[in-house]
Parts: C-alpha cells; sequence; structure tokens
C-alpha cells in the first residue's frame, strides 16, 4: 500500500497523470483541483490531498482547504473530504487524517461536521467543538425527491402529476402574497461577480467573521464551482457530489437612494437554495428579506436553507412563506492549537469551508 501526498501546486499535474488514471475511485474530480489550484488564499506548497492506494484501487483520502483568517495572517485548513473504503480502508482511515492533521501543522478547523466526525475527534482530546449552531430549512413547493423515486412508471407518473398540481396551487398562493406587498424602498440587482467598490462593505460587515471575507474569494468560489452541470461528467467515479441537473450562483446586491444595503451570495441547486455569504446592515434586513422572498418565489425554489441567525429571524418575521419547515442542525470547531484566534465572539459564514462549493 502506498501514501500519496498532493500539494495545491501539484493539483493540475496530478490529474493529468497515469496515476490519476488509474485511480478508481477518484479521491478529487477536476473542477475540485482546478479551483482548489486558484484559491486566492492558498499557497502552492499547501497541503490539498493524501491519499492511500494498493494497485490504482483507492483506500482512503482526506482533503484538506487552507483559508485566511479576519484577525491574523495566519492560516488554517479545512478539511474537506474525508473517505474511507468500506472494507479495505477500516485500518486507514484515522492513520491517514493525522497524517494530513500534522501536515497543515496542527491548524484544522470544521465549518459543518457530521454528528458521527465530531464524536471521533473530540474523544482524541486534540478538537475542541463550538455549541451547535442550529438554523431552518424551509419548504416552499412540492417535489419528487430521491425518496419517492420508484421505478414502477404508474406510480411515479402519478406522483409527478400530483406535485406538479399542487405546485400549481403554491405559484396561486406566491402570487397572492406578491401582489399583496407594500412598496419596497430598495431595489436588487444580480451580479456574477463582486466589483471593487463592493469590497470595503464586504469587509466592514464581516468583521467578526473567523475567516477572511474579501472580494477575491467570493469571485473565485463563484469562478471555479465544483459542481458541474456537463452530461459528459456522469461517469466518474467519485464518492462524493460532484454533478447536478442545475447549479447556479449570483451576488444579489440591494441598494436604496443612499447607497449598499446588502449583499447576499444566492446558490441554488436543482432547486434548492443557500445563502453561503451574508452581509448587511442590520436595519435593512427586514425589507431586504422581503426582496429575497420575492426572488425565490420567481425562481421556484422548492427549499431554503438559512444558519445566520439575524437573516432567518427576519424571514420568519417577513409573514409566512413556507408549506413547512424543519430545524436543522451543523457542528463547528477547530483544533486546540487554535483556541487564541477562536476565543473572542466571531462566527462562521453559512459557505466557510467548502459549504459554497456543494
Amino acid at each position: 500500500m502506498k501514501i500519496r501526498e498532493v500539494t495545491v501546486g501539484d493539483l493540475p499535474r496530478f490529474i493529468q497523470s497515469d496515476d490519476y488514471a488509474e485511480l478508481q475511485p477518484k479521491p478529487i474530480t477536476p473542477h475540485r483541483a482546478m479551483s482548489q489550484y486558484n484559491n486566492p488564499h492558498a499557497r502552492e506548497e499547501d497541503i490539498a490531498l493524501i491519499y492511500a492506494e494498493e494497485n490504482g484501487q483507492l483506500v482512503a483520502f482526506v482533503g484538506m482547504l487552507p483559508h485566511a483568517l479576519t484577525q491574523s495572517t495566519d492560516r488554517v485548513f479545512s478539511n474537506s473530504g474525508w473517505w474511507v473504503h468500506p472494507v479495505l480502508g477500516r485500518q486507514m482511515g484515522l492513520p491517514l487524517f493525522f497524517k494530513a492533521f500534522q501536515r497543515c501543522n496542527q491548524r484544522m478547523i470544521f465549518t459543518d461536521s457530521p454528528k458521527y466526525t465530531q464524536s471521533i475527534l473530540v474523544k482524541t482530546g486534540l478538537f475542541t467543538y463550538f455549541p451547535p449552531i442550529y438554523g431552518t430549512r424551509y419548504f416552499m413547493r412540492f417535489y419528487q425527491g430521491k425518496r419517492l423515486m420508484t421505478k414502477n412508471k404508474a406510480i411515479s407518473s402519478a406522483l409527478s402529476f400530483t406535485f406538479t398540481a399542487m405546485n400549481s396551487i403554491c405559484s396561486l398562493r406566491y402570487l397572492f402574497i406578491l401582489k399583496k406587498r407594500t412598496r419596497n424602498p430598495y431595489t436588487i440587482k444580480s451580479m456574477t461577480q463582486v466589483s471593487n467598490d463592493l469590497d470595503d462593505f464586504i469587509k466592514k460587515h464581516a468583521e467578526h467573521a473567523y475567516l477572511k471575507q474579501d472580494r477575491k474569494k467570493l469571485n473565485w468560489i463563484t469562478t471555479y464551482p465544483w459542481i458541474t452541470t456537463q452530461t459528459t461528467a456522469a461517469g466518474m467515479n467519485y464518492p462524493f457530489s460532484y454533478k447536478a441537473d442545475q447549479f447556479k450562483q449570483e451576488f444579489l446586491i440591494f441598494h436604496d437612494e443612499v447607497g449598499t444595503k446588502a449583499v447576499f451570495l444566492l446558490s441554488i441547486r436543482d432547486h434548492h437554495a443557500s445563502i453561503p455569504f451574508f452581509y448587511a446592515e442590520k436595519n435593512s434586513l427586514s425589507d431586504v428579506s422581503r426582496l429575497l422572498l420575492n426572488k425565490l418565489i420567481k425562481e421556484k425554489v422548492c427549499s431554503l436553507i438559512v444558519f445566520h441567525k439575524a437573516l432567518d429571524t427576519a424571514l420568519k418575521n417577513a409573514g409566512h412563506f413556507w408549506l413547512f419547515k424543519k430545524n436543522i442542525i451543523r457542528f463547528t470547531g477547530f483544533s486546540n492549537t487554535l483556541h487564541p484566534f477562536f476565543e473572542e465572539d466571531g462566527y462562521f459564514q453559512d459557505g466557510d469551508g467548502d459549504a459554497a462549493f456543494t
């Protein structure tokens, strides 16, 4: 069995190599590799990937993503993918993880850690976790999810017809809601890239964020997505999600006659939305949340996930726009060597780590 390391600077060569071509499954997709290579907060010598393989069979891998801190010139690394072969990799999962932990100088963060991962890492005594972060998933339309898929064409057609009918009723309901809304003092502009003049606004409203927020970072995320809609990519053997039927990201700029009031990054994947990054004047949230809802309704979004408390509260106060909602939870933490950087009150954005890409 061989253990190999790939740095950020080596990523373009690695995905073109014979070693990569032979590996099954793949430890990283070409989209992810080129995105991480262009990370404005990364250095070429930073570790990006450590994997174990035997005769072309991938046994386990750990991915790492470098980040700049807001209040320091030091950097940290988020875990971006930790996979173990269910049979061959049983003895390699933790050793490989701790090898990656050492390669990033024990400066590791978790911005959206599964519960079982949290329980494992806390037991090591090397990591500290924040109290759980609670959010909301708002269901706005009916959809035929994977759990409702069936090979029986008659049942599938019946479900499809039922959901179409129910969504027609939803559309009428939302049309009534939109007409009922009072005139909003703000206008909304959609952009594919954040312009230079918004950099100061973003930095001002993210001064307490743990990870550095700036125009370069946000534009990198939208320029180099990890999700592809290309049908030619469907056959790749990769353990995590990388393909969608529909995926788009756009920046929503809210402003009045005085100036900018809010900047959002809206992400919509297969009609399910999230707000990975959010910067706003507090006194604008009530009006801005209503404009955001108008946008989501027109996009026929099926659901919206929000973890940011202020935005979540503003949306709840905007009116009963959801069919039903579900409380959701995420776990965030850091290695104990990073205690000095996380002692002050701060927060992670919903999209920090690799969440904005997935």
